[in-house]
């Protein structure tokens, strides 16, 4: 009879310690899973700030390029106007110009011809506004 219950303490003694051996491993795992949970966290906050770094560099170049839009916008506007022409730089900007080439070669010659006689130069600057889609 001592044997049996020697073999019974034994057998108890083995579950009790399978159990807390249990209870630790679940312990462990669930430690790794908050630190697993932690680090996706901090990943996503570094990611959702990079973005909004990546969203404010987009917006600061977006006004900036529609500034330096407004700028070239405002000095072709200057350079076909009657106070602000200059022949040479009004011919280099035709030149630079996405127009067609007819009609490129038709304000060129009226700036030409605008340059020798100054009554035609309001009419001419008003052609190559046009072509050129700047508004005065």
């Amino acid at each position: 009879m001592k044997r049996s219950i020697i073999i019974i303490i034994v057998l108890m003694s083995l579950g009790i310690a399978g159990y807390f051996l249990w209870q630790a491993q679940n312990a462990a795992a669930e430690r790794a899973a908050v630190e697993a949970a932690a680090a996706e966290a901090t990943e996503a906050a570094a990611a959702a700030e990079a973005a909004a770094a990546v969203e404010a560099a987009a917006s600061e170049a977006a006004t900036a390029l529609g500034s330096a839009a407004t700028d070239a916008q405002d000095a072709l506007a200057t350079l076909f106007s009657v106070d602000g022409f200059d022949y040479d730089a009004a011919i280099a900007a035709l030149g630079a110009a996405e127009i067609p080439a007819l009609a490129r070669t038709a304000v060129t010659t009226a700036l030409g011809a605008a340059r020798n006689n100054p009554d035609l130069l309001p009419a001419a600057l008003e052609q190559a506004r046009n072509l050129l889609g700047i508004s005065q």
